[in-house]
């Protein structure tokens, strides 16, 4: 486990904050407002004696089961008004800092900085998870996932010291899991399968103490949420029958991601499975030296497999969407993006391990993270064209809307 100072964490953030606003930049100058952002400003400008709290409330008769996402949404409306520009600066803001995050539980985790950076950077690539970057309202669920990552981070770091103080810590950080389910619960089964790490950094025993803490507290947390929350829950065989279509697209997906330009998703995914197929028999035949790095990236590789089932398993029960899901719905993929792409990159760096010998590992990392940047960054800006495009017609709609001036009572406007 390795220790990150403060110096280090503020030239990452900068580092990440740099690349956020490269890549979305030109959306933040010409994006509009998308579905909720409407209907937030709407709400803040006609709700009866408008002020933040009286917003807080709206949210809360909505949200019931997450009480710390009013709070949260009201913040835009009433910080920013009708600034668009505003608006999307926060956004692209809350990607870089759960990029930040990420960063710092992967350094935890004893990535190299020159890794670490390239995998936290290329989460704010991800294409198929844009929305939570390009909207607004949806960026807001980053707060839970940064909440999980804090709170992942302060467990693993507990695990270091003994006796009270560590204890101590891990409470800290079962707080964090439960307060990242009160506010979304993307990060709700990650946190219940967080504690397999700890497994693998303390002895069994405490490991699986402070794992039951977790699991117990964040439980709790998630069957309160559901509870207490007014929405489609699909019953259990639908979700049964769901799942492998589910699982399936979860797949295309991977294969999509592994080869980012367009090509066959399954030719992407053969890809895959061959560079694990062959690293594990290299594993048993290579030197000592090859076979440390290969065991090493094939941990991470099954860190991230594991991560990205468990982001996805909270969302089965509403069956409305899946991984390839688009357009506004890509924001199911935001927590799964996080493991993804540690997966992702995990295995450009098993291929580059077996393809280039002899220690040139800076060449390699390189090499990966300048090839997936670039395949996600070009199917990226596709995408803020798009977005940017929608915009443009909102703006021609709402200019014929204010030249009908005020209509009749009772009338019907229709707008298409």
């Amino acid at each position: 486990m390795l220790r990150v100072g403060l110096r280090e964490m503020t030239v990452a953030t900068c580092l990440l904050l740099l690349v956020a606003f490269a890549a979305y930049g030109p959306h933040v100058a010409s994006g509009g407002f998308y579905s909720d952002d409407w209907s937030s400003l709407d709400a803040y400008r006609h709700l009866p004696d408008s002020g933040y709290w009286t917003l807080v409330e709206f949210y809360a008769g909505i949200f019931g089961g997450k009480p710390l996402l009013p709070p949260i949404l009201a913040v835009p409306p009433v910080l920013f008004g009708d600034s668009v520009v505003a608006w999307l600066f926060m956004a692209v803001g809350l990607g870089a800092a759960t990029s930040t995050c990420f960063y710092l539980v992967l350094r935890t985790l004893a990535l190299e900085r020159i890794h670490a950076a390239a995998i936290a950077a290329l989460t704010l690539l991800v294409p198929w998870s844009s929305s939570g970057r390009l909207w607004a309202t949806a960026s807001v669920n980053n707060f839970a996932i940064c909440f999980f990552l804090v709170g992942l981070f302060v467990a693993l770091r507990a695990l270091r010291r003994p006796g009270n103080g560590g204890r101590g810590m891990h409470a800290v950080a079962v707080l964090l899991y439960v307060i990242s389910v009160l506010t979304y619960e993307l990060a709700g089964t990650a946190a219940l399968v967080a504690g397999a790490l700890y497994l693998t950094r303390a002895p069994r025993r405490e490991a699986m103490g402070r794992w039951a803490l977790d699991v117990i507290a964040v439980s709790a947390a998630l069957v309160w949420s559901a509870a207490a929350t007014e929405k489609y829950i699909a019953p259990l065989w639908i979700q049964i029958g769901a799942a492998p279509g589910f699982a399936a697209d979860g797949m295309r997906l991977l294969g999509q991601a592994t080869l980012p330009f367009g090509v066959s998703r399954v030719a992407g995914l053969l890809a895959f499975v061959a560079v694990i197929v062959v690293a594990l028999l290299m594993r048993q035949r290579g030197n000592e030296e090859l076979r440390g790095q290969l065991a090493f990236w094939l941990r991470l590789t099954a860190y991230g497999i594991v991560g990205v089932a468990a982001s996805y398993a909270v969302l089965i029960p509403s069956v409305y969407w899946t991984p390839l899901s688009a357009g506004l719905e890509n924001r199911i993929n935001m927590m799964a993006a996080l493991p993804f792409m540690l997966l992702v990159y995990s295995t450009w760096m098993v291929a580059g391990t077996l393809l280039v010998r002899g220690g040139r590992p800076v060449l390699v990392a390189t090499t990966a993270f300048a090839v997936l940047a670039s395949g996600n960054a070009i199917q990226l800006l596709d995408q803020q064209r798009a977005w940017q495009r929608s915009a443009e017609l909102q703006s021609e709609v709402l200019a014929v809307l204010r030249e009908i001036d005020r209509p009749a009572a009772g009338s019907t406007v229709y707008v298409f």
